[in-house]
């Protein structure tokens, strides 16, 4: 970049010049002029800003003084050496799922063309599962190509549409599957860690048309849920399976089957899960689970607004019972509107996050609206816990403002110092000329408890190229705490150089204790 050479050049004229110590305060060296000495401080201050945008900065400082301490340290990509060509509209769409737990990572490429014996070639979808090394890095371990493809005209099983893994256990959806003459009832596939890779283990079909069974997973050490968020009439609905004795996910006996009613339309659109361990404090000692719902109708108006259910269960009683029930707007109110109110959700000991990425936000009153999230607390009161709203926040720090259709809160993850991820794919690039760029703010206090309103920073691609064009950064977001790492899926990110339909990314981002404080050092300045 044009940067970097600036730089290099006034860095070069720096060294050479440099008679004596540099001067104390923003005076320049001696033997180096102010004007020199200008353009070397604005070179510097262009290459940090430009290496914030692409995630490469070692300070990553995301606004004026506030620090996220992420540094992206590696992109993934799909291997498709021995595929037919990916010419499905929207490529494989690589990252358009991610799941990452300790040194494995599951990556959903839904779009992805391969040839099945019964279905011909088509966008029938894969998962990449890669294990990170000794040194850091990340490679690829297995590619995950099911026995599935389309039926009666309908289209491709989208398998890695949604991914869960815990390790040894990993799952994934098709949820666009059809079987047995019926039509897209979608199918969930659950695999085990064998010490080499991961075989199948077992596999659940939805029932009736139009079920869409794997919609979204969620995966604790003993729970999987499933979601069959329906694609258009009916409720929807979650299946709930316990791990059985043998270490396997009996998918055909659900524990329970969770369905809240016909006024609830997408019920299993996202899901979040938490499973408290033996020593649990600040928690109670049950399992919860949060199901999205974005299309749920409130009594009093035809319009959607969504909502986000609460289950629990508690560890002696198998029985799953409604917790909560969170909403954008109360009954009867014009607010939130079409705000897709429950499209993501997540989860951990006592936070809850909600995202409703069509939502009207500040001046922005158009639809679809900029995007919004809630995030509730677990509060324990006299020995009752419950769940509290603490607030509401938006995009922030935008280079053109706040405009609608950015879907901020599409993605959501809760991770690691008490950071909180939001993905908002749809975000164009500076000036507009890039549609669905994307990014991911991070969000938390300065003193580092929860927030959504203290913005800390962003993470999305630099610069105003077609390979961002459509890109989506920020569809899927996973933090893997333990590994202090964060996952952030760009489906529709292209190969520099070469036509569409675009590959996908993966952009992984590791904590950077070096830098974390904010300050920097240019090679080549004096005492560096």
């Amino acid at each position: 970049m044009q940067a970097r050479s600036n730089i290099a050049t006034l860095l070069t004229t720096l060294a050479l010049s440099l008679a004596a110590p540099a001067r104390a305060g923003d005076a320049p060296p001696d033997g180096l002029d102010a004007e020199a000495w200008r353009q070397l401080q604005a070179a510097i201050a262009d290459q940090v800003d430009a290496e914030i945008a692409a995630g490469d900065d070692e300070a990553l400082r995301g606004g004026i003084t506030a620090v996220h301490g992420l540094i992206r340290r590696q992109v993934l990509v799909g291997d498709y050496s021995d595929l037919p060509p990916q010419d499905a509209p929207d490529g494989p769409e690589f990252g358009y799922s991610v799941a990452i737990d300790g040194d494995w990572l599951a990556v959903g490429a839904p779009g992805t063309v391969w040839t099945h014996d019964t279905h011909g070639t088509g966008p029938h979808g894969a998962v990449f599962l890669f294990r990170r090394g000794a040194d850091n890095q990340w490679t690829l371990s297995q590619r995950r190509l099911q026995a599935n493809g389309t039926s009666g005209g309908q289209p491709g099983s989208r398998c890695g549409h949604s991914v869960a893994l815990r390790f040894p256990h990993l799952a994934f959806g098709c949820p666009e599957m059809a079987t047995a003459g019926v039509e897209r009832r979608g199918q969930v596939y659950t695999n085990r860690f064998s010490g080499v890779t991961f075989n199948g283990s077992g596999t659940l079909s939805g029932s009736g048309s139009g079920r869409r069974c794997g919609a979204a997973l969620a995966l604790t050490a003993n729970y999987l849920a499933i979601g069959c968020a329906t694609d258009g009439g009916g409720a929807g609905q979650v299946r709930v399976v316990r791990r059985a004795a043998n270490d396997t996910f009996p998918l055909g006996e659900p524990e329970a089957v969770l369905d809240p009613g016909q006024d609830v339309f997408g019920f299993g659109w996202s899901l979040a899960l938490r499973e408290p361990g033996a020593f649990f404090v600040g928690e109670p000692g049950n399992v919860r689970l949060a199901i999205g719902a974005p299309n749920t109708v409130f009594a009093g108006t035809p319009l959607p607004r969504g909502s986000a259910f609460v289950y629990q269960r508690a560890i002696a009683a198998p029985t799953w019972t409604l917790d909560a029930v969170a909403r954008p707007a109360a009954p009867g109110s014009d607010d939130a509107v079409f705000a897709n109110f429950g499209a993501a959700v997540a989860m951990d000991r006592n936070q809850l996050l909600v995202g409703a990425p069509n939502n009207r936000y500040s001046s922005v009153q158009t639809f679809p609206g900029p995007g919004t999230v809630r995030r509730y607390t677990l509060n324990n009161t006299a020995g009752t816990w419950a769940w509290l709203l603490q607030e509401s926040g938006g995009p922030a720090n935008l280079p053109d403002g706040i405009g609608n259709g950015l879907r901020f809160g599409a993605a959501l993850a809760l991770g690691f110092d008490n950071l909180i991820a939001v993905g908002a794919p749809g975000t164009p690039s500076f000036g507009g000329g890039r549609p669905e760029v994307g990014l991911a703010e991070i969000r938390r206090f300065p003193a580092g408890d929860w927030s959504l309103n203290q913005y800390w920073g962003e993470l999305r691609p630099a610069g105003n190229t077609p390979t961002h064009n459509n890109a989506r950064f920020g569809s899927s977001l996973d933090f893997d705490v333990a590994g202090r790492t964060l996952a952030v899926g760009v489906p529709g990110h292209r190969i520099p150089g070469q036509p569409p339909p675009p590959r996908g990314q993966v952009w992984l981002y590791v904590e950077d204790r070096l830098f974390d404080n904010g300050f920097q050092c240019a090679d080549g300045l004096p005492g560096c």
